[in-house]
């Protein structure tokens, strides 16, 4: 077992199905709760691409990490906000 990055990069290398500059891999159980500049994201990527920026991956945060300092708070009494 890889996890699913390791095994999405190896299908796309495996099949060769990557015919693109850019893939969008989204998990099954993820949604966007407001509108992302997905656009304006890509071009970014693309436009930085040889400036030592070195941006090759995006992740948005999902619902479940949201409120994350909050959480590590309540659950171990502990204030990340401020380390």
């Amino acid at each position: 077992r890889h996890g699913s990055a390791r095994g999405i990069k190896a299908a796309f290398m495996e099949y060769n199905l990557i015919t693109t500059p850019f893939v969008m891999i989204c998990q099954h159980d993820n949604f966007f709760i407001q509108n992302v500049p997905l656009r304006s994201c890509v071009h970014l990527m693309s436009d930085y691409e040889g400036l030592g920026v070195g941006l090759s991956c995006l992740h948005f945060m999902s619902t479940a990490t949201m409120n994350y300092t909050a959480k590590i708070r309540k659950r171990y009494n502990l204030d990340i906000a401020s380390a």
